[in-house]
């Protein structure tokens, strides 16, 4: 992958629970723009707005927000 022809601020939100959980580590490292990434213990999905709400560890933790966790970075002037 070329790191160096993304341009723009980038927001990655990963799953733990998947094959593409190295993903998220490698591409925050080697981007060179505004970057922030958000991982959990959820399965990455193509249609992550209806499963936007996970919960953390056991299943018995906070829900995280995935939709307004982006909206926040957004909005971050």
């Amino acid at each position: 992958m070329d790191y160096s022809s993304i341009q723009c601020p980038v927001y990655v939100v990963d799953g733990q629970i998947d094959s593409y959980r190295d993903f998220l580590p490698r591409l925050l490292a080697n981007l060179k723009v505004p970057r922030k990434g958000l991982m959990g213990p959820w399965v990455t999905s193509s249609n992550w707005r209806m499963r936007a709400r996970a919960r953390l560890g056991d299943g018995r933790g906070p829900l995280v927000d995935r939709v307004a966790a982006w909206r926040r970075y957004r909005d971050h002037g």
